[in-house]
Order: structure tokens, then sequence, then C-alpha cells
């Protein structure tokens, strides 16, 4: 016999079981003694995988490959999300998370669907389940977003996190975006207390997104920006207070980014107007600018993943994502991560050989993609277009991490100048999963 042929069209399905009893028949029960002895059997004999047999009225097995349109609000109503593959029966349901939706148009291979509302920010898995209860058991995602309250955002957001001291591991999230009036503006929340504070005016003259970082699991928050000089300007939070302005010079083309590896440590880069990186350090004082080379078509973003260890990443002039890290003692030099990307990269990472690299795509539409370091890169993955007919996201993403157990989250600013607040799965959909500050969460 030749191998890999199911042998399952010669078991039959079972017959009726007995009228009005309930029970199942005497053929029945006899076949339930036989049938797996005998499976077995032949799968050790032959090599073979012999599939059991369907039940007389199941479809054929489900399985997702694609799915677009994969970001909306918890409201729901919004987008119309394709979800392609094989196996769609009529009075197929659409799963996201535990919200069960009607699909709108259905054939074998394709089911548009409306997406449902939600109770909260989340990365939630969406599955397919025909009437026979088949389920695909491939795992694609669906971000949920939060509106934050308004302000009229006109760059990219960025965040900070830290554990609020002697608070029994309640974590902060504070979020910066420059405002229409080019003054910096600060909203927060806490695990806590998940609403989103007003925002709070800051002040200052921005002629770029702001950039933040805490230092340790204290309350230190160190924000910079580019001034109206093209200089490098600093302001931080003690704790019980806002500093003022510092400024620490340089010639900034883009918006600078800002990276910290251990309390009293801070890892400033910006594009220079000569086209380079130049990175600035603070370690109980300022150290001069040193340039480090590469052709930037972008600002850069930075993140570290513990002492000593500094990754940076870049549009290069081919539009696609270029990378180079600090190892401890020298830098690295660089390499493509391909793609065709607009504006900024950002990244985040959620502890020692995690990264995790976000980018609007250069395509129309400018969907956000995401792309993960977990002992190796992994594929890019595709993580919504902005939903709104005929706006796409404006500003390169922002992100923020500070646990394995929670997924990297985003914020967004859109075409409509609205700040929104999700969260993605981490290197692989379907992991990390916590249930906690809508992080993603498994259908059920």
């Amino acid at each position: 016999m030749t191998q890999g042929v199911s042998m399952a069209k010669q078991f039959p399905p079972f017959p009726d079981r007995v009228v009005g009893s309930g029970r199942p028949s005497a053929l029945e029960r006899r076949g339930r003694r036989w049938r797996a002895p005998i499976l077995g059997l032949l799968t050790a004999l032959l090599g073979v995988v012999v599939a059991a047999p369907l039940p007389a009225n199941a479809s054929a097995p489900i399985h997702v490959t694609a799915i677009s349109s994969n970001a909306g609000p918890t409201a729901g109503g919004v987008p119309t999300v394709t979800i392609l593959g094989s196996g769609f029966v009529n009075g197929a349901v659409v799963r996201f998370c535990t919200q069960d939706a009607t699909p709108a148009t259905l054939t074998t291979t394709k089911i548009t669907v409306l997406a449902p509302a939600y109770s909260t920010f989340a990365a939630c898995l969406v599955t397919v389940k025909n009437l026979d209860s088949g389920v695909s058991p491939e795992q694609v995602a669906f971000n949920y977003y939060e509106q934050m309250p308004s302000v009229p955002a006109t760059s990219a957001a960025s965040a900070a996190t830290h554990t609020v001291p002697s608070s029994g591991g309640n974590t902060q999230v504070d979020v910066f975006v420059r405002g229409s009036d080019n003054n910096l503006h600060h909203s927060f929340h806490t695990d806590f207390t998940p609403a989103w504070s007003a925002w709070n005016n800051l002040g200052g003259n921005l002629t770029s997104a702001p950039t933040a970082v805490s230092w340790g699991d204290q309350t230190r928050i160190d924000v910079f920006v580019r001034g109206t000089d093209n200089g490098l300007w600093h302001m931080w939070w003690t704790g019980t207070a806002w500093s003022g302005w510092e400024t620490l010079g340089g010639n900034l083309s883009s918006a600078p980014v800002v990276t910290s590896w251990a309390a009293g440590r801070l890892d400033v880069f910006a594009k220079g107007t000569d086209g380079q990186l130049w990175h600035r350090s603070f370690a109980g004082g300022w150290a001069s600018w040193e340039p480090l080379g590469g052709g930037l078509n972008s600002g850069p973003a930075a993140v570290s993943w513990g002492p000593n260890r500094i990754d940076v990443f870049i549009q290069g002039t081919d539009q696609a994502v270029w990378h180079k890290f600090w190892g401890g003692t020298a830098w690295s030099g660089w390499e493509s991560l391909h793609g065709s990307v607009f504006q900024s990269p950002a990244v985040t990472s959620r502890g020692p050989g995690d990264l995790e690299v976000y980018v609007l795509g250069s395509a129309v539409g400018h969907n956000l993609y995401h792309l993960s370091y977990s002992g190796g890169w992994l594929a890019w993955r595709g993580e919504g277009p902005y939903w709104p007919a005929g706006l796409d996201w404006a500003f390169s993403p922002g992100v923020a991490s500070h646990s394995f157990l929670i997924g990297p989250e985003t914020f967004m600013v859109g075409g409509d100048n609205t700040v929104w607040h999700g969260v993605t799965f981490g290197p692989r959909v379907g992991s990390p999963s916590s249930g906690t500050r809508g992080t993603p969460v498994a259908a059920h």
C-alpha cells in the first residue's frame, strides 16, 4: 500500500443510534472497541497516518491563511475585515477574542465581516467556526485600539514606562506628543488606574516629536526634543516636579531618540545635518557628540535590553530598515532588515534577547508592520492600517514595553490627529497572554 494514502474511506460512519433511546446501537458499541486498535495497528505497520472519519454532516477542515484590515477601535463597527482561507461554509461565524460576528459575505475561501465591539484595547485571536464546530487552527490577530483623551497631536507619540515605588507592582505609562501649539503635552495612566489622565501642557517650542525614557524602577522620566535652533533640548521629572528646559547643543535634522540601560545612564541619538547618525551619552555628566556613520533617510530608533547593550534602527536611503548595535565594547556594522518603510522606525524591548521593531509601510494606506527578534529575526507581520475611510496613520509609531507577560504597546496618531493606544502580540501571534491591561487575549 502506498504511504500517505488516507484509509478513512474504508471506515464508514457509524449507523444511526437506536431510535428514541439516545443510546448507541450494538454495532456502534462494537465499532468503538475495534476501530481505534485497527487504526493504530495500520499506522504502526504501514507508517501512514490514518484519519478518523468525519461525521456525515461535517464540512471540510477550515483553514485561515490571511487577515487584512486587522486593526480597529474598541467601539467596533469598523473596519470591514477580510479573511482568506478554505473550508468556510454558510452559517460560519468569526470570533474576535470572545465576541462572535456574522460574516457580511462568505464564500468557501473568503469572508468579509465587520469587527464587533470589544470591552478594552487588546490583541485578539481571530478564528472561524463552522456550524459543525470545526474551528480554524491557524492563529491570526486583530488589534483593538482605545482612543486617548483629545489633543491635536502634530507628531509621533513617545512613551515611557516605570514601576511606581511601594505600589505592589503598579506600572505607570507616560505618553508625550507635540501639540498644534508646538508645546509638549503629557498624559499617563497606571495598571491600577487605567483611565488616561487629561493632557498636561509642559510648554517648550518643539520642532520635532518628543522622545522619553525612564531609567529605572523609580519616578524619573527624561524627555528630549529638537528646538527651533535645531539643537537638542532636555527636561526631566524628578519624582515631584518637572525641571526647566536645558539645551544640549548639536545640529539635528530629525527628532532625537533616547534609551537607558541603567539608572543614571542616558544615550541620545539623532540624524545630523550631514545625514549621519550622531550620539551623545550621559553617565554622571554629558559626553561630547560623536558621529556613528550611516546614510540616514529618517530619524533613528533605539532601545536597550540590558546593561551595555543598545540597538539602533534607521530608514536607509533605499527605504529599508537598517540596524546596528553596541555589544559592550564596540559598535557593530550596519545590517539590512529589508522592507520599504515610511518615516522613522520605532523599537522597544520586553527584556534581554527581545526586540520589537515597528514601521509604517511605504505603500498606500501606510499599514503598521512589526518585526520581532527572539533568538533570530522573524518575518515581518502586518498589524493593520488606520480604519477611517481616506485616512492613514500620520506619523511613525510610538511603542513601549515593560514585561515579557505583556505584549508591546503601541501609540499611534491618525490622520485626524487623534491618539490611539493598543497592544500587539509578541514574537508570535498568540504569545504572550496575561489577561491584564488589555494585553493579548486568546479566543475562547
